[in-house]
Parts: structure tokens; C-alpha cells; sequence
């Protein structure tokens, strides 16, 4: 059996850490009042900004907010480390599994992705266009855990 690389299962754990960090900023910049700019506000090089409102900035230090940054950053982590953590017991059953989800879950966001590009427009298209990872990465666990969950119940059934 060809040994897939993959991270210690301890990582479950820092990946709900990074996914409830991420929901936690999240939800404190969803109930915040928008007149305060609160935020994160640092220092940093960017490639372009042009949010609305400021000034706009190309190749430069400039002060922006990196909460939305961070909100994302954390969420694709811990996805990416409940993707890719080693079960209890991994075997070739296990691998096939992996190599289907991955495969429906590509198809899933080809297709996800098709209609998207044909029906939205705007801030929403962009906005989906940045969650592409996020959702693939969703897609994949959801539909991984499912059929592991189905694998168990017919071999609990077999008994």
C-alpha cells in the first residue's frame, strides 16, 4: 500500500481550534458597529488597496485592516487540517475512500463554480471567487466523513 502523506492526528484538534477562532472573529466583526472602525489596523506592504473609502495604494506600506485577512486565513488552516489528518486506523478502504471524495468534491465545485460564473455578478462573484479553497476544502470533509460514516454503519450491519 503506497503511504499517502498526511499530518498526526493531533491536528484535529488545532484545526477546530483555527475554525473556532475564525468563526469567533467572525462573529465579533459581524455584531460590531460599522460607524466605529474597529478592526485590526496594521502596518503592512500590499499590492494594491483599494478599499473603499481610503486612499488607494500600490506597492507601498500602508495601514488597512487585516481582520477579513485573518477571518479567512484561520478558516482555510483549520479546514486544511481537518483535510488532511490521519485517522485512527488508515488502510487502502480508507485511501479509496479519500481519492472518491476528493474526486465528487472537485466535480461538485466545477459545477458549483459553472453556475456561479454564469448567474451571480459583482461583489457577490468576488466574493465567492475568495471562498473557492474554503468550499472545496468543505465540500471534500462533508463528503469524506459521510461515506466513512456509511462504511461504518453497513460494516456495524455485517456483524
Amino acid at each position: 500500500m503506497k503511504k499517502i502523506p498526511l499530518l498526526p492526528r493531533y491536528f484535529r484538534w488545532i484545526g477546530f481550534l483555527f475554525v473556532a477562532i475564525s468563526l469567533g472573529l467572525y462573529f465579533l466583526d459581524s455584531f460590531r458597529d460599522r460607524s466605529d472602525p474597529g478592526g485590526i489596523f496594521i502596518k503592512t506592504f500590499v499590492f494594491i488597496n483599494d478599499t473603499p473609502l481610503t486612499p488607494i495604494g500600490f506597492f507601498e506600506i500602508m495601514e488597512v485592516d487585516v481582520l477579513l485577512t485573518l477571518i479567512m486565513l484561520t478558516m482555510l488552516l483549520g479546514l486544511s487540517c481537518f483535510a488532511f489528518t490521519r485517522r485512527k486506523v488508515e488502510d487502502e478502504m480508507i485511501n479509496s475512500i479519500r481519492l472518491y471524495s476528493w474526486s465528487w468534491a472537485v466535480i461538485v465545485m466545477i459545477v458549483l463554480s459553472t453556475l456561479v460564473m454564469i448567474f451571480v455578478y459583482g461583489k457577490t462573484f468576488v466574493s465567492f471567487s475568495f471562498l473557492f479553497a474554503h468550499l472545496l476544502l468543505l465540500a471534500y470533509i462533508t463528503i469524506f466523513k459521510v461515506n466513512i460514516w456509511k462504511m461504518n454503519r453497513r460494516s456495524e450491519h455485517e456483524e
